[in-house]
């Protein structure tokens, strides 16, 4: 239980201060093409500084990684050039 509320406290931290989740932070990172390594030493030196501010533990950045690129189908009006 305590390592739960701990988790909590840090999660709305990092929303107070960064103004997303952890995981979201990350996935927005991986959308516009940032590189996971980059990611992950951003979130982790960021995590440190509102973990050490907020007298907790900073959760591990694979606990909110999933470092898979979101796949997006696009739906495209296929008509002809003279719109039919």
């Amino acid at each position: 239980m305590e390592k739960d509320s701990e988790r909590q406290r840090f999660e709305k931290a990092f929303q107070d201060r960064i103004g997303r989740s952890p995981a979201e932070f990350i996935q927005q990172k991986l959308a516009t093409g940032t590189e996971p390594k980059t990611i992950r030493y951003q979130y982790e030196m960021m995590a440190a500084e509102i973990a050490r501010q907020n007298s907790c533990a900073a959760p591990p950045f694979s606990l909110y990684a999933s470092l898979k690129k979101k796949k997006y189908r696009k739906l495209v009006n296929r008509t002809s050039k003279n719109g039919q």
